[in-house]
């Protein structure tokens, strides 16, 4: 007796769950709303958080700076990093070392040139021991010029240096601001100014809000997953006070990997709907008519007509 009624009612909650219509509709009585992209954004640095700069309820665009952490050390490093690069490029700009010495050298050069056509008109005008000096100068020289090409080559190694080294500074003063990684609405602001915070700890919850999806599952003896994609949905979403609203979709996603009570997931992504707001409220707060967790049923058209 017990089995057969355990039975029954199994029969009616997977009845419930979707049925099929003779208007050719898949009808999926228990869906809920969810949100399509949801993020607890974190901090990428260690340290306190310096400033806040939204407030629950505010939309934001990408890339918009929701909080900071202290950078004020950072910042010094980078005065520093910028006074060294600028130091760097002017002693890589003018290659006045190597010139100065080649023209020593050349004039090194030129001595021992006169001195040998001197002693090849009047040998012995000039002394051996005066020759050979003049000559080791015209190789002192001429290894002078090597060694300023070689410390010009690494000035212009260290403008690269020093540029890589400011890259690095300003790379850490970028981590150390918290930022919206796309557009959508604080959720919660998790972190307080002045709190310590780890790399990964979350500060800022964004939700996107103005794009929602409901999510079902659809019974896989019934329908294969490629037969829903993109077949329109009338979706009816339960509202406080038992008001209910529709809204129409198309099937946006079916997984090909079953669960083990046979059924497999769908999504079908929706418009929300701002809701406008006395003005007494504050300019920045943004609410939407359908929120993540609302209940909602599907009906899907498998004859592609529209609603």
């Amino acid at each position: 007796m017990m089995n057969t009624l355990a039975i029954a009612l199994m029969t009616l909650t997977i009845t419930g769950h979707q049925t099929d219509t003779p208007r050719g509709l898949l009808v999926i009585e228990r869906a809920s709303v969810k949100p399509i992209r949801s993020i607890q954004v974190p901090a990428r640095q260690a340290g306190p958080i310096s400033e806040i700069f939204v407030e629950e309820n505010q939309l934001v665009v990408e890339g918009a700076l929701l909080a900071k952490l202290d950078d004020a050390e950072t910042l010094i490093r980078k005065l520093a990093a910028e006074g060294e690069l600028n130091a760097a490029r002017a002693q890589a700009e003018e290659d006045v070392e190597v010139a100065t010495a080649k023209a020593a050298h050349g004039v090194a050069r030129a001595e021992v040139d006169d001195s040998i056509r001197v002693n090849a008109l009047a040998p012995g005008a000039i002394a051996g021991t005066e020759l050979r000096r003049q000559e080791l100068t015209e190789q002192r020289a001429g290894a002078q010029v090597k060694v300023e090409e070689v410390n010009f080559a690494v000035a212009k190694l260290t403008v690269s240096i020093r540029e890589q080294q400011l890259a690095l500074v300003n790379h850490e003063l970028a981590e150390r601001q918290i930022k919206a990684p796309w557009a959508g609405l604080i959720e919660k602001v998790i972190g307080e100014e002045g709190a310590w915070v780890q790399p990964g700890d979350p500060v800022v919850n964004v939700v996107q809000m103005d794009r929602l999806r409901v999510d079902a599952f659809v019974k896989a003896d019934d329908v294969a997953p490629y037969e829903l994609i993109g077949k329109t949905a009338e979706i009816t979403i339960s509202l406080p006070n038992g008001r209910k609203e529709k809204v129409i979709g198309k099937v946006d996603y079916a997984s090909q990997v079953e669960v083990s009570s046979k059924d497999f997931h769908i999504w079908i992504e929706f418009d929300n709907v701002r809701v406008p707001l006395p003005e007494s409220t504050k300019d920045s707060a943004v609410y939407f008519l359908y929120r993540p967790g609302m209940a909602a049923k599907v009906e899907i058209r498998m004859d592609d007509s529209q609603f």
